[in-house]
């Protein structure tokens, strides 16, 4: 029953909704690494972690501020 690329669309839809519940059941768990690292070399990694996040939160904000003011220059001057 194999067909390869033309698989009939059930099949296909099926596989991306099982996908879909494999992330939303695993973004309920709680990382227990997280919560209690266990050795101070995990508790390092943890706080390194966690500033790596906020740079790159950072990061996205600031490039989402210089996008923004980019296209409000091209607009006025296109």
């Amino acid at each position: 029953m194999w067909r390869g690329a033309w698989e009939p669309v059930t099949v296909l839809l099926w596989t991306l909704q099982a996908e879909g519940q494999k992330g939303s059941e695993m973004a309920q768990e709680e990382e227990p690494i997280l919560a209690h690292p266990g050795t101070h070399e995990n508790a390092v990694h943890v706080h390194d972690y966690e500033r790596f996040t906020r740079m790159f939160k950072w990061g996205a904000i600031i490039c989402l501020i210089i996008g923004i003011l980019s296209l409000i220059i091209i607009k006025a001057y296109w």
